[in-house]
């Protein structure tokens, strides 16, 4: 069982499990499962995309009630949180990856990637590395874009176990790399699972993020969409949420304050 933090912390968003821990928090509960028991816990980053799949998604909403930290990513969660009186801090995906990586060098934390492209799990621990020598790099495996075989999951599974590392970073994008921790975190014998997305291609440098003070006022989404169009699809779920967060918030109130109006 991890620190009262994380219950001190807990908001729910639309019925959705958020957490609004401070990031040494997060990082010191994280450090204390490795130096200690070394439960296969998970940690998910979770935007509005993935509160609006969540919504009408039994067991993607048990995946984010059941985590051990679920931590916010991006202002849509902040400002729909809000809209239901919460103060929500965020610690987005690629955040969390370079904070872990110079919070584990003195400790000796193993890193381990699973997924993006050919070639760009490596190039990503490579880059990493540069950015913080010491750190630890237990391995990587990219993804083959199409159902395992049995066999191909077993050898996989093997791969990751035998490296020993301290935190499996799951890169398949949302939700397949939530549907994936989910269905082996029982086989993995690591410590820490976090599915961190697109992070692969920030840190291979594949692809471009925002400035930090386009992140700052929480226009990451609008940078990403110039760049990348086809993620239109998913800024529309975004929407789609912060407007559910709207009408479940503001519309009653609206409408019980002029049904008192004389």
């Amino acid at each position: 069982m991890l620190d009262d933090c994380t219950k001190k912390s807990e908001k729910r968003v639309l019925g959705i499990r958020v957490h609004s821990c401070a990031h040494k928090e997060v990082l010191s509960e994280m450090d204390k499962n490795i130096q200690g028991k070394r439960n296969s816990e998970y940690i998910s980053i979770t935007n509005t995309e993935a509160m609006y799949r969540a919504r009408r998604d039994v067991s993607l909403r048990e995946y984010y009630d059941n985590a051990s930290f679920s931590l916010c990513d991006g202002m849509g969660v902040v400002i729909a949180g809000g809209l239901e009186g919460h103060w929500i801090s965020r610690f987005n995906g690629p955040d969390l990856v370079q904070e872990a990586c110079a919070y584990g060098v003195d400790r000796g934390w193993r890193h381990f990637v699973y997924g993006g492209k050919e070639g760009v799990a490596p190039l990503m621990m490579d880059n990493l590395t540069r950015t913080f020598p010491g750190m630890v790099t237990a391995g990587t495996i990219c993804s083959v874009f199409r159902e395992l075989t049995l066999e191909e999951e077993d050898d996989v599974i093997q791969s990751i176990n035998s490296a020993r590392p301290d935190i499996l970073w799951v890169c398949l994008g949302l939700p397949l790399q939530e549907m994936w921790i989910a269905r082996y975190i029982d086989r993995i014998d690591v410590p820490w699972l976090v599915g961190v997305g697109g992070a692969v291609d920030y840190f291979a440098g594949a692809t471009r993020r925002a400035p930090k003070w386009i992140r700052i006022v929480g226009l990451e989404w609008l940078y990403r969409l110039y760049f990348e169009p086809r993620m239109f699809k998913r800024v529309v779920m975004s929407f789609k949420f912060l407007l559910e967060a709207i009408i479940n918030r503001v519309v009653p109130n609206f409408l019980r304050r002029n049904s008192n109006t004389p």
